[in-house]
């Protein structure tokens, strides 16, 4: 685990283009390959306000500010927090 003090922004794209490009068998999901990734690095870094402070922005048609640097002081694994979503499915 990394102790040092550190700023982590993921800007996470949730166009279409990412789920436009799953496989057609239904082999995985692209969206949620992302997600995995990201919580495989977070898993490198000790979450708390005077160590490792997380900030996650998505994009689309839209830019979203989810996460906030101050918001998150526990460890979190992005594919159980529920705003992280797929913006690209609710817009109109």
């Amino acid at each position: 685990m990394c102790q040092s003090a550190l700023d982590l922004c993921f800007i996470l794209d949730s166009s279409g283009s990412i789920r436009d490009n799953n496989p057609p068998n239904g082999a995985y999901d692209n969206y949620d390959l992302l997600l995995t990734f990201v919580n495989r690095i977070l898993d490198a870094f000790t979450i708390a306000r005077d160590k490792t402070r997380v900030g996650v922005v998505l994009f689309s048609e839209k830019v979203e500010l989810v996460i906030t640097m101050n918001q998150v002081l526990i460890q979190i694994n992005l594919i159980d927090v529920s705003f992280v979503i797929y913006l690209n499915s609710i817009l109109p």
